[in-house]
């Protein structure tokens, strides 16, 4: 069984973050360690407070799995400032951790900011040695400073996204109009297109957390890039479609980690 860190912050409901990214690794049959950075509280219709832990705790958290496990891949997720996006950086040249997926969070789905602003050339660095960033429409345009209409205005500007320096991006395309979603992947000299028919649910919760968890997963198993988001794309089509609402109180649907386990 292939050991999969995950670094990032703790949802309470166990939607996004930390939780979902356990959740998504015991699917998929590795076993899930954890780094928490920050402790938020959000429900499906907010996030109310964050509360960041002292780097010296990131460290000391990073160092008690990396002494015990051999880690065969990191996802990373909610780094909130500087001095913990540094410290994981050095935690990752220090064990010499490789397959490292990150899935630049900034902001939340209810707007609430979760990156400071003075972090973000940090981050930028980070991801110069990743093996994948995984953006979504809007953090790719503040990472670029640039704006992307429509599928076609990423392919023109490849070349510039590239200049990000990490091995592979895979640019979501949820965000963009249309009744299908297409996500861009450039790895190295291949631009391969995942296109999916947009489910008619609105509003989930932890979306990107589980996929780049999932990619992190297969990257684990050995697969190749390509391969690894093709089959974490397969995974979170039918987790989104078996997407639960336990009342009228969740303005989000939750993600069904285990559906294919369901009889």
């Amino acid at each position: 069984m292939k050991v999969v860190l995950t670094i990032g912050g703790s949802d309470p409901i166990a939607g996004a973050g930390i939780q979902a990214d356990i959740k998504t690794i015991s699917a998929l049959k590795c076993y899930g360690c954890t780094v928490i950075t920050s402790i938020t509280s959000q429900n499906t219709r907010k996030v109310t407070d964050v509360y960041d832990l002292p780097a010296k705790v990131v460290k000391s958290q990073f160092e008690a799995v990396a002494e015990e496990f051999y880690i065969s891949a990191v996802k990373i997720g909610m780094l909130s400032n500087a001095e913990i996006i540094n410290t994981v950086a050095e935690m990752l040249e220090r064990y010499k951790i490789k397959n490292i997926v990150v899935d630049p969070v900034m902001v939340s789905s209810s707007g609430k900011k979760l990156l400071n602003d003075d972090a973000i050339d940090e981050l930028k660095k980070l991801i110069s040695f990743s093996t994948l960033v995984t953006p979504n429409k809007q953090e790719c345009e503040v990472l670029l400073k640039t704006v992307f209409k429509d599928k076609s205005s990423i392919l023109d500007q490849i070349d510039k996204i590239k200049g990000m320096k990490t091995e592979s991006i895979l640019i979501k395309g949820g965000h963009f109009e249309g009744n299908s979603a297409t996500d861009i992947l450039i790895c190295g000299e291949n631009v391969v297109e995942f296109t999916a028919e947009k489910l008619q649910i609105t509003d989930v919760h932890g979306t990107g957390c589980t996929l780049s968890s999932a990619i992190a997963c297969n990257l684990a198993k050995g697969y190749d890039v390509i391969t690894a988001v093709r089959y974490a794309k397969e995974y979170i089509f039918g987790a989104i479609k078996s997407s639960i609402r336990f009342n009228d109180k969740n303005r989000q649907s939750l993600i069904n980690h285990f559906y294919a386990g369901d009889k």
